[in-house]
């Protein structure tokens, strides 16, 4: 069991310092460890699937329209943000699709980069939904297709800014 173990643990510390991560976004918040997101996406579980439902048993539905709107407003600009500096950075460059990735530092690489972890932390806000449901009491909304994707998007999220960000070299 330990040599075992002790494998796992150089395949990751292969996988995240040698071979895959890109050093640029390494110390970038809930990009060095994919711990600190699973930690979060653990806690949205509990709260959606244990705790949020046990407490709200016998309560009345919370009346969370207000937060909602303010949520939603949030959420178009930030995510109207995201869309101009994607179609800016991809494809205002006249970027290849075809080739590797660019991790150069160079400026164009770094702002493709940035607007790739933008839409990453965007994944964590987006699992409010859920939360919104728990909070309304409308557990049917919270199912398991709804809660697969929204962690699956996450860890999607967290692979590319990790391991993909950015722009490709033109050759």
């Amino acid at each position: 069991m330990v040599v075992l173990l002790k494998k796992i643990y150089n395949g990751y510390q292969f996988i995240m310092e040698t071979a895959g991560a890109d050093p640029r976004t390494r110390d970038w918040p809930l990009v060095a460890k994919p711990a600190h997101g699973l930690c979060i996406l653990g806690l949205y579980l509990m709260f959606v699937l244990k705790w949020g439902p046990r407490w709200m048993k016998n309560r009345p539905a919370y009346n969370v329209d207000k937060a909602m709107i303010v949520y939603n407003f949030i959420q178009v600009v930030l995510c109207t943000y995201v869309f101009i500096e994607a179609l800016w950075y991809a494809w205002g460059w006249n970027n290849n699709f075809a080739c590797s990735v660019d991790y150069s530092n160079d400026y164009k690489a770094i702002r493709a980069a940035e607007a790739v972890y933008h839409y990453y932390l965007l994944k964590y806000l987006d699992l409010f939904d859920t939360v919104f449901f728990i909070l309304r009491k409308k557990f049917n909304q919270a199912s398991f297709l709804h809660l697969f994707h929204h962690f699956n998007v996450v860890i999607m999220g967290w692979a590319a800014i990790t391991f993909l960000p950015g722009l490709q070299k033109r050759p």
